[in-house]
């Protein structure tokens, strides 16, 4: 989005630092009771889950996303829709392949 708005600085990645349990470390989570905390770590269990079976040679979005979905489900929330995408392209690709790897970047939940 940088690149096509030519905004004109440089955005610089870093990877998200995490407690031990998957929760990003950050000032608001402190504010979570443990109840919510329990399920704040929900989204980061699926984005691993589908990592781990990506990496293990599941290529199909579908089965990918059936597993975000049912990870998310098993604790406790309400899932709307869970969709794997290309992470350049934002399209839902038929198969991946390893050099671009995937992204899970659509998976509104919630609890209630």
């Amino acid at each position: 989005m940088n690149a096509d708005l030519n905004l004109g600085v440089e955005v610089i990645g870093r990877p998200i630092l995490r407690e031990s349990d998957g929760l990003a470390l950050s000032s608001r989570n402190a504010y979570l009771s443990p109840e919510e905390r329990a399920r704040a770590t929900a989204l980061w269990k699926a984005l691993k889950a589908v990592r781990n079976a990506f990496k293990g040679g599941e290529v199909q979005p579908a089965p990918l996303e059936d597993l975000a979905r049912q990870t998310l489900l098993a604790d406790g929330l309400r899932v709307d829709y869970a969709e794997v995408r290309d992470p350049v392209e934002l399209q839902r690709p038929r198969r991946w392949t390893r050099p671009r790897g995937c992204s899970l970047p659509r998976s509104p939940a919630r609890r209630g």
